[in-house]
């Protein structure tokens, strides 16, 4: 289980790499980890995937400059849980439910942001339903799809039914 606990989320982030242009005008390379990356992923991983960790009771924070690849790092941390989950239960669909919550406090920030985290669990959702995977039209993972919300707010968006209208 550990190797597809890997593999099926380094696959989802490989696809949200390959969202970001358009692959046949504007290629991009590979997608390569970052050795700060890989370190704050080890770093985590027991903690993101075993509730009884203790080192949960452990923060650390680390400041890292814009464009240095936090984002990916937290997704590729958010996409293993989400697998785990689904992994480490006999009916994948068990698994399922909210694994992240993500808040920014610039609007401009959280649209960005919002997309990239769509592009990831749209790669996991083509993972589950066999689409993006080697085994191509078998489905992966359950019938419940990975899916994503947005709030921003009363301001960009209403919190009422009747305000929506």
């Amino acid at each position: 289980m550990m190797l597809k606990a890997v593999q099926y989320p380094n696959a989802a982030m490989t696809l949200q790499h390959s969202c970001k242009r358009n692959p046949s005008v504007n290629p991009l390379p590979p997608l390569e980890w970052r050795p700060f990356q890989l370190g704050f992923i080890l770093l985590a991983a027991e903690s993101v995937c075993h509730p009884d960790s203790p080192e949960r009771d452990v923060l650390d924070l680390l400041w890292f400059p814009t464009g240095g690849g936090k984002t990916e790092a937290y997704m590729a941390l958010i996409a293993m849980l989400a697998w785990h989950r689904r992994l480490s239960q006999v009916n994948p669909d068990d698994g399922t439910g909210n694994v992240a919550l993500m808040r920014y406090t610039l609007r401009l920030l959280t649209a960005q942001q919002f997309d990239r985290a769509c592009a990831l669990v749209l790669a996991c959702e083509l993972i589950r339903k066999g689409l993006a995977d080697p085994r191509r039209g078998k489905s992966v993972l359950g019938t419940i799809p990975f899916s994503i919300g947005l709030w921003v707010g009363e301001k960009a968006t209403p919190n009422r039914y009747k305000d929506a209208k």
